[in-house]
Order: C-alpha cells, then sequence, then structure tokens
C-alpha cells in the first residue's frame, strides 16, 4: 500500500483502531495497511478464523497481554554472558499467556515441559528479575543466616552487659556488614580486634574473637546465598537459550493469533459485517470507522457494467467522505474480511488502491497544487491495473475551468478503459455529460435539502447534482449583494438546468414514495393473507376437534347400545325372549357393528390429517435421539414403531421411533456399537463410593437412558460424606438443560444423602 493512499485515506488510524485490542507487539506489527491483501483465498482464511474467534468470544473469556521480549534477543545477539533477570521473567510471562491462549482456542496440544518451566521462572523470579527469597533452594539459606545473625547479635548483647562499663553505646554498631563494639579508647579490652576508630579517636570499634567467628559465619551464609541466587539465574538462563527455537515458533503463533484476535473483537465491538465477494459493488448503510456516531450510512449500487462514478453535489456535501468511505470498506474487507456495512453486501476484489485526494502543493520542491496531481495521476497512469480501484477527488481543479473540463473528461476515459473502477468527485458538467452519455458510467449527487439549505449526505444514483455554490456562500454570511449579482451572472441557460435537475430530483423523491407506499401495501396484502391462513388453520383444527367430540359422543352411543343388545341376548339364551327377538336383536348388533368400524374408520383418517407421519427405520440406518447427539445404530424392529437400538455410549435398549432420527453425520459399521456392556437405566442411581470422575461418567449414561426412554423422573443417592459427591451432582444437574427441577430427598427417603431430578417432557 503507497504511502499518499495510507495517508490520504488514513489508514494508519484505521489500523489504530484494530491494534486498540491487540494483546502483544508482534500482533501490532502485523495490523497494518500492508496486511492488505488481493488474495480471496487469504480472504476467506482470515475470515475463517476471524469466525471462529467470535464464537470463542461469546464467554468474554480474559487472556494476558504478552510481554515484548525485544531487549531479550537483543542481549543474546549481542552476548554469550548470562541473560538478565527481567527478561528471564518476561519469557515466564510469555509462557503463562501462550498456554492461557491455547486454552482459550480449545486446543489439546498443550506442552506440559512449557506450563512446568513457566511455573518454574514466576516462581524464582520477581518481576524485577531477582531470584525470590521463598524459592526452594534460598530459603534454608536464609534460615541459616538468621541462625548466624541471632548467635551474633546475642554474644554482642552479652558482651556489652559484661563490659558496660567500658562500651560507649548499650547497642552494637554494623559496619560493612559486621558488627563491632564501641569502646572507650582509654579503656582498650584485651582478647579483640580493633577494626575502626571514630573520626575523633575517643571510640574504638572492636570485636572480640568469638565475635570475630561469628561474623564470619554471617557474611559466609551471605556469600552462600548470593552465589546459589547467581547459580539459579545461571541455569535459568541456560535452559531459556535452550528453549529460543520453541520459543521462535510460539512467536510466530502468537502474531498469526493476535492478528486475529485483535480484528475479532475490533469486529464484534463495532459491529461489523463480511461483505459477499462478487463483481459487482452494492453497499448498504456504509460507514466510515473513524466518523463513529456522526457518520451517515451511504448505499450505493453498481452494476458489474460500471467501471466510472461521477460524484457531484454542493461543497460540503460528502463527495469526499462518501468515495473514502468505499475505500476503506474495500481496505477492511482485504485486510480482516469485514467492514461497516449492512447485510448483503457486495465488494468486488481489487490488487490496489491509488488516490488523488488533498493538495500535494511543496514549496520545497517547487510544485503547485495542480502540478502536484498531475505527476500523482502520471505515478497511477503507470501502475493501475483492470483490478485496481482509483479515487479522484476534484479532479483537475486549480487550473483554467475550460482546459481542466478538457483535461478531466481525458482522464476519466483513460482510467475508464484500464482501471475496474475509478470514483470521481468533480463539478465539471463535462463529466457529468460524459456519465449521461457513456453505459459504463454514472452519475450520483448528493442530495441537497434546499429549505434547510444544507446537504443530506445521502446519494443519488443516476442523477448529477448541482454544487449550491450561492446556497453555500448564504449560509456562511456572504453580503447579500454579492449573491444578487452572482445570480445575474448565472444565466438564464444555467437556471434552466438548474430547474431540469431540480425535476429530475423532484421526480425521483416522488417515485421512491410511490414505491415505498406500495411496497408498505404489498407487506400488509401479506400480512392479511398470513393471518387468513392462520385463521384457516385454526377453523380446520376446531371443525377437527368437533367431528372428534361428535364421533366420540357417536361411538360412546354404539358401544352403550352394544352392550344393551348383548343383554339382550343373554336374555334370550335363558328363553326369556321369542325367536323374533332373537333374530332382529342379531341383526341389530350387525348393524352397529358396521356402525362403529366406519366411525373408527373416520376418526383415524380425522387423525392422521393432523398427527406426524411415523418415520420408518430399517436395520442398519445411523440414527440420534431427538433430545441428544448421541449417534446409533437400529439393530431390530420391535412390534409398532419401536427400534432395538445400540448407541456409541453403550447404550442398547428398545426406543420409540417418535424419539428418533435419521442422522447422517457419521457412516458407522453396526459391530462398533458393542464396545461396552449393556447400561440400563436405573430409578434410583446410587453412586456412593465413586470417585469424581466415575460418578460424572454414570450421571452420563443414567441421562442418555432417561432421555431415550422418554423417563423424566430419578433420584440420585449421593450419601452425605464430606460434601464432594454432593457438590458434584448439583453442579452437574445445573448444567444439563434436560433438567427442569432438582431438590434434596424427603427427610424420611434419605433427605440431603440423596437428589430428585425432574427432566422436562419432550416436546410434541
Amino acid at each position: 500500500m503507497e504511502e499518499r493512499v495510507i495517508k490520504s485515506l488514513e489508514l494508519d488510524s484505521i489500523c489504530e483502531l484494530i491494534k486498540y485490542y491487540s494483546l502483544s507487539d508482534w500482533g501490532r506489527a502485523s495490523l497494518n495497511p500492508s496486511a492488505f491483501s488481493s488474495s480471496l483465498n487469504v480472504i476467506k482464511k482470515r475470515r475463517e478464523k476471524i469466525f471462529n474467534m467470535l464464537s470463542l468470544l461469546e464467554g468474554e473469556r480474559v487472556l494476558n497481554p504478552f510481554p515484548s521480549l525485544d531487549s531479550l534477543f537483543s542481549h543474546i545477539e549481542a552476548t554469550q554472558m548470562d541473560i538478565k533477570g527481567e527478561d528471564i521473567y518476561k519469557v515466564g510471562l510469555f509462557l503463562e499467556s501462550y498456554i492461557l491462549m491455547l486454552e482459550f482456542l480449545e486446543r489439546d496440544d498443550i506442552r506440559e515441559e512449557d506450563r512446568e518451566f513457566s511455573n518454574t521462572i514466576l516462581s524464582s523470579l520477581d518481576p524485577d528479575g531477582f531470584v525470590l527469597d521463598t524459592h526452594p533452594q534460598i530459603l534454608p539459606l536464609l534460615r541459616a543466616l538468621e541462625t548466624s545473625k541471632n548467635a551474633r547479635r546475642a554474644f554482642s548483647q552479652s558482651y556489652i552487659q559484661k563490659n558496660i562499663d567500658k562500651v560507649q553505646n548499650d547497642l552494637p554498631v554494623l559496619r560493612d556488614g559486621r558488627l563491632a563494639i564501641a569502646i572507650k579508647a582509654e579503656d582498650r579490652v584485651s582478647g579483640a580486634y580493633i577494626v575502626g576508630t571514630s573520626s575523633s579517636g575517643g571510640t574504638l570499634f572492636s570485636e572480640p574473637f568469638e565475635l570475630v567467628q561469628l561474623n564470619n559465619k554471617v557474611v559466609i551464609a551471605t556469600e552462600r546465598i548470593i552465589s546459589e541466587k547467581k547459580k539459579i539465574l545461571h541455569n535459568l538462563s541456560n535452559r531459556v537459550r535452550d528453549f529460543l527455537s520453541i520459543l521462535l515458533k510460539q512467536i510466530e503463533e502468537v502474531k498469526d493469533f493476535d492478528f486475529h484476535y485483535s480484528a475479532a473483537l475490533f469486529v464484534k465491538r463495532n459491529k461489523l459485517t463480511p461483505p459477499i465477494i462478487s463483481q459487482e459493488l452494492d453497499l448498504i448503510n456504509c460507514k466510515h470507522p473513524l466518523l463513529f456516531d456522526k457518520a451517515v450510512p451511504i448505499s450505493l449500487k453498481l452494476d458489474k457494467s460500471i467501471r466510472s462514478v461521477v460524484f457531484t453535489g454542493a461543497n460540503a456535501g460528502g463527495k469526499t467522505v462518501t468515495v473514502k468511505s468505499i475505500a476503506v470498506a474495500v481496505f477492511l474487507n482485504q485486510t480482516v474480511g469485514f467492514a461497516h456495512i449492512g447485510e448483503d453486501s457486495r465488494l468486488p476484489l481489487f490488487d490496489a488502491i491509488f488516490t488523488d485526494i488533498g493538495d500535494g502543493q511543496s514549496i520545497e520542491e517547487s510544485r503547485s497544487t495542480f502540478s502536484s496531481h498531475m505527476s500523482n495521476i502520471a505515478h497511477i497512469a503507470e501502475r493501475a491495473t483492470d483490478k485496481s480501484l482509483i479515487l479522484l477527488d476534484e479532479l483537475c481543479s486549480g487550473t483554467d475551468p475550460e482546459e481542466g473540463e478538457a483535461l478531466s473528461r481525458a482522464i476519466v476515459e483513460y482510467f475508464k478503459e484500464r482501471a475496474n473502477l475509478t470514483l470521481i468527485t468533480s463539478h465539471y458538467s463535462a463529466l457529468k455529460n460524459l456519465a449521461y452519455t457513456s453505459p459504463d458510467m454514472l452519475n450520483a449527487s448528493m442530495e441537497f435539502d434546499k429549505k434547510g439549505d444544507k446537504p443530506t449526505y445521502k446519494i443519488i444514483e443516476g442523477v448529477p447534482g448541482e454544487s449550491h455554490a450561492l446556497s453555500s456562500a448564504k449560509q456562511n454570511k456572504v453580503p447579500k449583494e454579492i449573491l444578487v449579482k452572482a445570480s445575474e451572472y448565472l444565466g438564464k441557460d444555467r437556471v434552466t438546468s438548474s430547474s431540469i435537475i431540480s425535476g429530475l430530483l423532484s421526480k425521483t423523491r416522488t417515485l421512491d414514495r410511490k414505491l415505498s407506499e406500495l411496497d408498505r401495501a404489498n407487506r400488509g396484502l401479506e400480512l392479511e393473507k398470513r393471518e387468513v391462513e392462520k385463521k384457516k388453520e385454526e377453523y380446520d383444527k376446531l371443525l377437527h376437534q368437533i367431528k372428534k367430540g361428535n364421533q366420540s359422543e357417536l361411538s360412546h352411543y354404539i358401544k352403550n347400545t352394544r352392550s344393551e343388545l348383548e343383554r339382550l341376548i343373554r336374555e334370550i339364551k335363558e328363553g326369556t325372549l321369542t325367536k323374533e327377538s332373537i333374530k332382529k336383536s342379531h341383526e341389530l348388533l350387525s348393524s352397529l357393528t358396521v356402525e362403529e368400524k366406519r366411525v373408527e374408520k373416520e376418526i383415524a383418517v380425522e387423525e392422521s390429517k393432523y398427527s406426524p407421519k411415523l418415520v420408518e427405520f430399517k436395520v442398519g440406518d445411523v440414527v440420534s435421539g431427538r433430545r441428544t447427539t448421541t449417534l446409533g445404530t437400529v439393530l431390530e424392529k420391535r412390534g409398532k414403531n419401536k427400534y432395538f437400538v445400540s448407541f456409541d455410549n453403550g447404550l442398547k435398549m428398545v426406543v420409540d421411533g417418535a424419539l428418533l432420527k435419521h442422522d447422517k453425520r457419521v457412516e458407522k459399521e453396526q459391530s462398533a456399537y458393542f464396545k461396552k456392556a449393556d447400561v440400563k437405566f436405573e430409578y434410583t442411581l446410587d453412586i456412593r463410593g465413586c470417585t469424581k470422575a466415575e460418578a460424572i461418567e454414570r450421571l452420563d449414561n443414567q441421562f442418555e437412558a432417561a432421555l431415550l426412554g422418554n423417563i423424566s423422573f430419578f433420584s440420585i443417592i449421593h450419601g452425605f460424606g464430606d460434601g464432594i459427591l454432593q457438590r458434584s451432582v448439583s453442579d452437574y444437574l445445573a448444567k444439563r438443560r434436560e433438567v427442569e427441577s432438582f431438590s434434596f430427598a424427603h427427610p424420611e427417603d434419605g433427605g440431603m444423602g440423596k437428589t430428585y431430578v425432574n427432566l422436562y417432557s419432550p416436546e410434541e
């Protein structure tokens, strides 16, 4: 990405918005304009990684920043001396952050050696790189030093008490790390070394022979500690040098991770959207990220045949911001795969972005504004390809208007034939006319509110815009006399052209309004249609219920009548009725039997309309439970809509077909389902004596069996003990979505040593 483009589009500032979320210097360094890529594969991979990060960021987990290791590598390159303690400590921090990163990514390749090395460093050194006194090799030496100091102190105090009339102080004096006794010069004591005198000569500092030995012990103990700390630092330094090759690979991982992690947080916090990669440009509600809440969303749709767009309209009407917003959307899409745009927006891929924006005037190089623009356009013409995006702001301004119009038209025609897309802002009528007459060009005006004498910053496609110079001058309080004269100088032709443009804009707004009204009417009709269909469905269901009720009453009547007839037949058998009655009774019974079958058939037909169709399963079908994701294989059909199924978790049971569904995720061989012994559902699951892991495994099996068996209640005996199993069960049940409620058992049924579990009933 060229420096002029970076500066004119403020791409460094946009990258800084993303870098705000970075965890490392390596990530920050990779998030720069040079990350712009024209490769579809690169963009897809970045977008895929960012999508993955977004899913992992749902829990808002916090990661540690990575320390800079620049001073470490500078030291290693410069000398073979031991690495400084503070740099070793940074390696420990780096490894700690690296392990957290792997855990965040849910990777299972975390090296225990890395975890051990990080713990060793961080438990050995403080942030300044000094060995901690709590180090296991230092702690016993410190205790020995303290013992020697206590012995020395005790002797000194005892000596002073015995020679209280000869000493100058009732406390010993510390000189160069050694204790000495201050005595009067005239009372020199035998059996002691004189190690110094006061400046006046009236006081002698002496070490009795025993104190000499005690001082030596303290000095030796101190030196041992210093030596041991140097040894610890030396060993850690060697370990870091041996670890360098692995460390460099880990830094590359961190660099890649931090690039996508920072981008994902930027995407999430700013609600960016991935555009559809397409040959046409269709931006919906595109915003410039540096304008924040002040940004007015723009929308622009270009057919793939359009090669140039001429933006015209009022000064300060948003032309330059609009073309910059489009270019920034392209940059973000080809850097992180997302942009500040609405859903279903489309963007092509460009191999480069070129800009001619702003004043390139240079006093040192003796270049005027116009010559600077021409030099830059020559540079763009030399490098642009048929896949490039070009932005030309206020093209050919700053020179003679007649020559400027001619030159601007020639430049636009040149780039129209050679670049993928050229976006131009201008006030020249020649460019507006060119866009009207060229099928591969488009006029786009920036809407202006005449009532309020101010721009709305909205794009109107297909219509050239007016400059509204007089309105702008009026708004900036230019004297009225000047405005009146300017209006006279514009002439009738300009007024006519202005009226045509105003008329076109008015007709466009009227058409838009009518289209909106038509769209609202269509949506209203659609809502009414859905409402009618909903009422019809409710009516059909109500009619079905009425029919079902009537048929139930009829069936009830038939059954009662049949019972009465059977009673009559028994009486006939007993000889109390005539043969004619017997014959008549048999005929009535036969008639009612036929009627009963007709009614049952009618009910069955009605039920089939509103009941879900049963899914048939064959032996060998791969299935899963409708309320679980565990795979299984159908081994045998058992009766009507009942199947004997072997599941991956070792369960083998008869399951209602309504609780199963086909699952084509994995093609499995039947033999794969006989790895475990049969596991059966237990209405009272006793897990006393189990470890936590064993208890969780048994609970998993119990839930699978309960869900597949359509069972909604069971109990768990976990006992009292020290409460570990009880808490584990409670934590486990709280995380299961299928659990409707759970509570301790009644006092007479085990109380706090037993838990009742209620599961949600399966959905209809």
